[in-house]
């Protein structure tokens, strides 16, 4: 639901309609893992729509119903990315947990 990816870690929304990317979920700050034991549902219902008018700059595509990269932890930094394309692209992304156990995803120009 919030990325075009098919496969991997997919877990179930709280209304069951659609399935997420567990990575998704950690990366994109308005989602999160209801049950952290299980580690599903997720709820993703907050997900703002200008996060979802957001397009990724690596697929380009707008294919899921409630897509929504996250976008380059630099404030001034306009780039958006899914963490997927990011894991897979040739280019250094940055994508990790910093010190503060928050999760960090940086373009190539601010790594």
């Amino acid at each position: 639901a919030l990325c075009g990816k098919r496969g991997g870690a997919l877990k179930p929304t709280v209304d069951s309609r659609f399935h997420a990317h567990l990575a998704c979920v950690i990366w994109i700050p308005e989602a999160h893992v209801v049950d952290t034991v299980t580690m599903q549902p997720v709820e993703i219902r907050h997900v703002p729509i200008s996060r979802q008018r957001l397009r990724c700059s690596l697929c380009k595509n707008k294919d899921g119903p409630m897509d929504a990269p996250v976008q380059c932890y630099e404030p001034s930094c306009a780039r958006s990315f899914h963490i997927g394309c990011a894991r897979e692209s040739s280019e250094n992304f940055y994508i990790a947990i910093n010190d503060a156990c928050e999760p960090v995803a940086m373009c190539p120009r601010h790594v």
